[in-house]
């Protein structure tokens, strides 16, 4: 399983890394916190969840998610906040699941298992 993780904020992306691995440690997770980092990553690699920030730099999330909906138009995506304010505008986009802050194992694992399409 290939994973995609974005977050603004380099000790949150390691905390949200660190719960991925604990949750599925045979997990290929790729980190970024930058937006066009993980869209030029995307085009080159397939990759089946990704996991993002909703405050970003330099680019919405919105933008992020659309981009790898063209890429990938069966991709998991997962946002992760502190932010309910959000959501209605997020959940046009039909992500899988929606994580609020501080992510822990448990959540991905709750998350990633009521996944329609991945299942471990």
């Amino acid at each position: 399983m290939r994973i995609l993780a974005l977050d603004a904020s380099e000790n949150t992306l390691k905390l949200l890394v660190k719960s991925i691995y604990e949750a599925i440690p045979e997990a290929a997770v790729f980190s970024f916190n930058r937006p066009l980092s993980l869209i030029n990553f995307a085009k080159e690699k397939t990759c089946d969840i990704a996991f993002l920030d909703i405050q970003l730099w330099g680019m919405s999330v919105l933008e992020v998610a659309r981009t790898l909906k063209d890429i990938y138009p069966k991709i998991n995506i997962i946002f992760v906040t502190v932010h309910k304010k959000h959501a209605q505008e997020i959940f046009e986009l039909y992500p899988c699941r929606y994580i609020l802050k501080p992510v822990t194992k448990d959540a991905i694992l709750c998350e990633i298992n009521n996944l329609k399409c991945i299942k471990i």
